[in-house]
């Protein structure tokens, strides 16, 4: 893989994320610069990830480098 998880950051938007350790963590909302945007359905959570913890994107869903309960550390 390369060293960017992503080729084209655009084509993730509105996908699924899914973190490393398989739960849903939301959609896509934006990119902005370095930061990935995810908001989580229902409970309407925002994050604003870096592009490093993005693990990858498979044509249908974003993976995360990090855990669920990680990810409350990028919360806005």
């Amino acid at each position: 893989m390369s060293e960017d998880a992503v080729v084209n950051w655009e084509s993730i938007i509105h996908k699924n994320v899914r973190s490393k350790d398989g739960q849903d963590a939301g959609n896509v909302d934006a990119i902005e610069g370095d930061i990935v945007v995810i908001t989580s359905e229902g409970d309407r959570k925002e994050y604003n990830l870096p592009k490093s913890q993005v693990g990858g994107y498979d044509g249908a869903e974003v993976s995360l480098k990090i855990t669920f309960g990680e990810l409350d550390k990028y919360k806005v």
